[in-house]
């Protein structure tokens, strides 16, 4: 059984515009993830180098992510420390600490990431109350 005429090339405009997004879809998530990776550890080596202002200028993207995952959680973690200690950028504790609880809310993606968030936040806190106290 065959197509009328007038449907033939809607169905061929169709069949060639609807392959190249089938295709993208089924790649892109292991490519995208894959990606991600990779720019949280070239981020991460950065650091390594002591590059780290450029280093902290990777990581940044991944602060404001819409869905989040553990490459999210591994940037904001690593970004925190570097706002912690001042390196790469301006030290700001309450940012530090903001990262960390950021990380540490992402346990079902990284868990073991946000075990260290948590660590690092209440330490970061305890030493913000020590130096309140006179």
């Amino acid at each position: 059984m065959t197509l009328p005429e007038f449907r033939r090339p809607v169905t061929a405009w169709t069949l060639i515009l609807a392959i190249p997004v089938a295709i993208s879809a089924c790649d892109r998530p292991g490519q995208a993830l894959a990606g991600r990776r990779q720019i949280v550890e070239r981020c991460s080596s950065l650091i390594a180098q002591n590059q780290f202002r450029d280093g902290a200028a990777c990581l940044q993207p991944f602060e404001a992510e819409k869905i989040p995952d553990a490459e999210t959680a591994a940037a904001q973690f690593q970004l925190g420390q570097l706002y912690e200690n001042g390196r790469g950028v301006q030290a700001d504790p309450d940012h530090a600490l903001r990262l960390y609880r950021s990380a540490e809310k992402l346990r079902t993606q990284a868990p073991d990431i946000a075990d260290r968030a948590g660590k690092s936040a209440t330490q970061l806190i305890n030493r913000m109350r020590q130096a309140e106290e006179p």
